[in-house]
């Protein structure tokens, strides 16, 4: 979630194409709904139909989809990861103040939006994490992760 409201999203490269990094919002595997507000974000960033899809499915993405998609905008060796964030930004303080706060500032409204307490209903979100479908996907969960 927090990826997405991102200005540039940077992801690790696996180092075995065996077992890639994912990236993805899973939260109906584990018995929640995300939020209006946060699949908003994914829209934002996929598109209506991918988003869609990926929400209904709780897909993780390998990454290399990921940038396919528009998913995250950069893939690097995990230890550059944040140097290139880094960078990505000071190219970015490079241009003119003013401007570029201004567009970044309505380029980014509808994450605004996206974001009101309204969409984002945490109350809602906390209290489904003791649904019994949240409880028995989360125990199946962590007994494959204990595997």
């Amino acid at each position: 979630m927090l990826a997405l409201c991102c200005d540039y999203r940077v992801m690790a490269r696996s180092a075995d194409p065996a077992r890639p990094y994912a990236i993805g919002l899973n939260e109906v595997q584990v018995g929640l709904i995300a939020p209006e507000g946060i699949q908003r974000l994914l829209r934002r960033a996929v598109g209506a139909h991918r988003s869609s899809v990926l929400l209904a499915t709780g897909a993780l993405v390998p990454a290399e989809q990921a940038l396919q998609i528009g998913l995250v905008d950069e893939l690097v060796d995990g230890e550059l990861v944040a140097a290139r964030a880094v960078a990505w930004l000071q190219d970015l303080l490079k241009q003119p103040r003013q401007p570029m706060l201004l567009t970044r500032a309505i380029a980014r409204a509808e994450l605004h939006d996206a974001l009101h307490p309204d969409l984002i209903q945490l109350e809602r979100f906390v209290e489904a994490w003791f649904a019994p479908d949240a409880q028995n996907a989360l125990q199946a969960l962590a007994a494959r992760l204990g595997k």
